[in-house]
Order: structure tokens, then sequence, then C-alpha cells
């Protein structure tokens, strides 16, 4: 099949956060002996480089626009040169109607990946956009956000493809290094200081993106200490392998405003790490409490101390039995043989 993958920033080197599930997706239909052209910005959104026009990478044709004037233009252009069969869309925000008529005039097979919820002016008006309605397959990956839709459009729940070759687990002596990529709260911070009173070698990796100044100066006001910080890296799976311990950080109620399910949390449960994260309805409907990890309330510093403690220094299974679970139920080889079944009833319907 002749396949055009669509999205806001999939160029290489830069593999974090959801451009990473279109990533591993496309590489995957390549390697089962697909034609996959993908369909980019110019300019990076993380590292601003502005790559080639057109270029090919491992096998893979990437085209790249500049402007949304630019893209409908490539659209046409390589959608009558390329022969595309069909379009699979990779997005986490909304696309103007415009743009998805225009996407119909093609009469080719249209497929909408949803990363999590489309909010809309305002984080709390849910607003269904009406425009997905004209695609010929949405699909939502998170099956909270997958039960709130189902009755208002032709969805389809489909898991993440993870890349579980990639994210195989390394050998480490074992430290107590823990690593929280989301921005921290202060409860948080709290139950971390105990924990690293206690045990002297404790060291907590933050991500400085997400890193406020009110929370730096929390940080240095409370003494808090063995704290160091990492920023954008072209491989999550460098700065994963260094933990003993990943902590996931969320609203408790409501749909999250990133990708849902959080990628990270799939990336540390397929490279087998122990995992504490926030009692939160799409990371529950992911990772389950005492098997696969540990949940708990944001605002009870003295559970997530708890947490921290039994997941480090009691024995348990945590991390082989979230392995377990993403070989069983994302692993990219399975998921991508199901996704070739809908493209081609799509096609043929077609």
């Amino acid at each position: 099949m002749n396949i055009l993958i669509e999205g806001g920033d999939l160029n290489p080197p830069y593999v974090e956060g959801t451009r990473n599930i279109a990533r591993m997706h496309f590489r995957e239909l390549h390697k089962r002996g697909h034609k996959v052209i993908v369909l980019t910005k110019q300019r990076g959104i993380i590292d601003k480089k502005k790559h080639k026009k057109i270029e090919i990478i491992d096998g893979i044709k990437y085209y790249r626009w500049s402007s949304y004037i630019d893209l409908f233009f490539l659209y046409r252009k390589l959608l009558k040169e390329e022969k595309i069969e069909l379009i699979h869309i990779f997005a986490k925000g909304l696309r103007p109607p415009i743009y998805m008529r225009f996407l119909k005039k093609s009469k080719l097979p249209v497929v909408y990946n949803l990363l999590g919820y489309p909010f809309w002016t305002k984080k709390d008006r849910r607003i269904f956009p009406g425009f997905l309605k004209e695609v010929d397959l949405l699909i939502e990956t998170s099956k909270p956000v997958y039960e709130d839709f189902k009755e208002k459009s032709k969805i389809a729940f489909m898991p993440y493809g993870i890349d579980c070759d990639f994210f195989k687990p390394v050998k480490k002596n074992k430290q107590r290094t823990i690593m929280c990529l989301r921005a921290p709260t202060k409860e948080f911070l709290m139950a971390y200081k105990k924990y690293s009173n206690k045990f002297k070698d404790a060291r907590l990796i933050l991500d400085k993106v997400n890193l406020k100044k009110d929370v730096n100066n929390f940080i240095r006001n409370n003494d808090i200490q063995n704290v160091s910080f990492v920023g954008y890296a072209s491989s999550i799976r460098d700065i994963l392998k260094d933990a003993d311990l990943v902590v996931e950080l969320h609203p408790e109620r409501g749909f999250l405003d990133c990708a849902s399910p959080p990628l990270l949390l799939l990336e540390a449960m397929t490279f087998e790490k122990k995992i504490i994260a926030t009692n939160a309805p799409e990371v529950k409907a992911i990772l389950q409490d005492n098997k696969t990890g540990l949940l708990f309330e944001n605002s009870d510093s003295g559970e997530i101390y708890s947490c921290i403690f039994d997941a480090l220094e009691r024995k348990n299974k945590l991390g082989e039995n979230a392995r377990k679970i993403m070989i069983e139920k994302y692993d990219i080889k399975k998921v991508v043989k199901n996704y070739e079944k809908i493209y081609k009833d799509l096609i043929l319907k077609e």
C-alpha cells in the first residue's frame, strides 16, 4: 500500500512526545514493505531547524511544508505524484474545516488519530469538533476518551503501538534514581525530600523545560538535595535508562492536557521501569495499581512518599509486570497488523 502519514513535527532526530507515536507507526509500516510518505512541517518545533523541502531518510520520503498555503500545494503535488492510496493523520490539536473539505475532494480514505481530548478554546469547555465526523475513521488511543466520544462519531479504539525491541530493558546496578519529566508538585518534592533524607544516595531528575521559576525557588528554599535536570533529547530511551523509578504526575480529574494515554508512561512500562503515578482516570486505564505500578493522590505527600519507598525498597515485580502487558497489548508489530486490515478495508471501500 502507498500510505501518507501526516503530522505536525515528525522530523528526526527528536522523538519525544506524541510525534514518536507516528514515527514508530510509519517506520514499522516501512519495515513491512509498504511505501510510506511523510508530510510534516519544514521547521522543527523543538530545535527550530529548517529541514529540506523533500528528503529521503532510511528509505522513507519526507515532504515538508512552511505555511498552510504551502501545505495545500504540497498535498496536491504528492497525492498525484506518489499515487497515495490512504491518508493517515496523527494530531493532538484540531484542524480547520476547510482543511478536511480539501482532503475529502481527493476521494481518498482519511484516518485520523486523535492523540488525546480535543480541547477547543478553553480547557473547561469541551466541544466535539464537527469536522471530525467527515473523516472515514476516527481512532482514539485512550479508553476513557473513547467512551466519551463513541456516541458522537464513527470512532474506533486502538492502543498506541510501542517499539518493544527499541525499549528493551538494560541491566544496571541498583540505585535510587527517581525521574519526573512532568512539572513537579510541592507535595511530590516534599515526599522526595523525606525519602532522600533517609537514603543519601537518592537523586531526582527533573525536566528543566517543565520547571517553573516558583518550583525552582521551592527546591532551593526547602533545601531539597541531589536534584539534576535534563532537557530535550533525541532519544527518550537514553534518558529513561538511568531511572530506577519513573514518576507520572497529572491532574486527578478530567481529561489530560497531554497526549492520552501519556506516551512517556507506556515507554517507561516497556522499558521495565518501576512507576508511580497520579490516580487519574486515563492513567488507571493503563497502569494497574500494585501490579504494574503504584497510584497515589497528588495532594497527599505522605502517600507519595509511601509509593516511592514501596517501589524502590520493597521486593516487587512492578517493572517486569509492566513490560509483559506492553508486549501483550501494545507491541508495534501487533498494532500495525491491525491497522493494515483497517487500511485495506477502507481502500477497497473507496
